[in-house]
Order: structure tokens, then sequence, then C-alpha cells
């Protein structure tokens, strides 16, 4: 469905099927709109999705490294839900970002399963370089959009009062307020409690092109600062703003 004309660029969702002849027939939801029951035979079942290689800075003093899932595209299982990445099974969970060299990640959920090359590049000086250039003379720019308040999950008040974001130019002065109203439920997922298919209100950063606003959201407020955080970037086109 999602590779036809009219549904190429559709959000394709659905939370109930019915057994009819030994097959699943799922309520499909395309934009939120309910369009009728498809079997499950539509979907991409039992497959993955991976990038094609991730190539690392060599870093001596990393902490953390790279968490393989942060490879992962999607994972369906047999029926073409999108299953929760941290449900693959990986050959590593993390790659440590000191040790230079070529290694080999293997992804495995039921019969759907990929590889992933990691390559940790050798030059520890690599980026690293003096500056030489002069500060020239600043324009009146936007530098960034920032809250008076951030909208949190755990600031309930944060999803169902009004927001304000006020725009400043390179020396902090105020240049243009919006005031923004994100009302719950506002998961674009019918999928409840997955971290990869849900985008809460939790704005936590937001900037204006046009008519265009662009949004950070973080499945969980206070999770944003923790390692392994899942967020995602959000282009609400032709947004009614009202500076």
């Amino acid at each position: 469905m999602a590779t036809t004309k009219k549904f190429k660029l559709a959000h394709v969702q659905s939370r109930s099927y019915k057994l009819a002849r030994g097959r699943r027939y799922y309520y499909v939801y395309v934009d939120g709109r309910g369009v009728g029951y498809v079997s499950e035979r539509t979907f991409a079942r039992s497959k993955i999705s991976l990038v094609k290689s991730v190539s690392l800075v060599n870093n001596e003093l990393d902490t953390n490294g790279f968490v393989t899932t942060d490879a992962i595209n999607y994972v369906t299982d047999k029926h073409g839900s999108v299953v929760d990445v941290n449900s693959v099974k990986r050959s590593a969970d993390r790659i440590s970002e000191k040790a230079p060299g070529r290694y080999v990640v293997t992804y495995r959920y039921g019969k759907a399963s990929g590889k992933v090359a990691v390559t940790v590049r050798s030059d520890v000086n690599e980026g690293i370089s003096k500056a030489d250039a002069k500060l020239g003379k600043g324009g009146n720019v936007g530098k960034t959009w920032f809250p008076h308040e951030l909208a949190f999950r755990g600031n309930y008040n944060a999803q169902v009062s009004s927001q304000t974001y006020v725009g400043t130019d390179k020396h902090g002065k105020k240049m243009a307020k919006l005031t923004t109203k994100f009302y719950e439920p506002n998961s674009f997922s019918l999928l409840e409690g997955s971290q990869e298919t849900n985008v809460r209100g939790n704005v936590q950063g937001l900037d204006v092109y046009g008519q265009d606003m662009v949004t950070t959201n973080f499945y969980g407020g206070l999770e944003s600062s923790k390692d392994g955080a899942r967020g995602h970037i959000v282009c609400w086109v032709n947004f009614p703003l009202y500076l």
C-alpha cells in the first residue's frame, strides 16, 4: 500500500483486525481516516531495514560507544507490525569508539535478519584544527527559539496550557514571540506505549520557516537527558502560525 501513488507519502496505521479464512484483516487508517479492512499480506512482514554502514570518528575519550539499535530503520513481525528496536537480538549492544577497526553487527528478529558494518576510523586527530577565522560584523539574524518553560511530560500544565517561545538575535535581544498549545492525545501512531512509533507533545525546541514549523519531540520529558533517549523531528507543513 505504501508504494502506491496515492499512499506513498501517507501515514498508514492500524490497531484492530478480524480473522477470516485463517487470515488476518486489519482495519487501516490512512492519515488518521479509516479506509477499511486490508489483508496482512499487504504489509511488509518479517522484514528488517538497516543502514548500509556506520563510520565513526576515533574518540579516545569515548565512554558510551555507538548504540547499535541506532542503525535500525525499522523491523516488522510476521504480521507486518513495527516492533520496538530493543526487542531485536544483536551481536553487540555498543561499539566502542576508542579502538579503530571494522566491526560487523548482526541483527535478528524472528525470520528477519541483517548485518551492518561499523568502522571506527584510525585518525585520533581527525577534525581537530586551530580556529583562525576572525569574527565579522553580525546582522539582525534570529539565532534560536527557546521556551520559557520546558514542555516535558512531568509538567502536565505544559501539555494543556499555552507555551510561549521567544526568538532572539545573536545578542540575546528578543525579536519575536510564538505561542503554542499542544493537546493530548498527541501521538502519531495508534500503537500506544512504543518509543519508536509515538511522538508525544514533549516539545523541547522548535523553529519556524515561513508558514512551516519544525519541532523536536521527545518520547519522555526528563528521559531526553538520559543516554538512549528516543525522539523525533516533526515538520508541521503550512501550520497556522500566529506571531
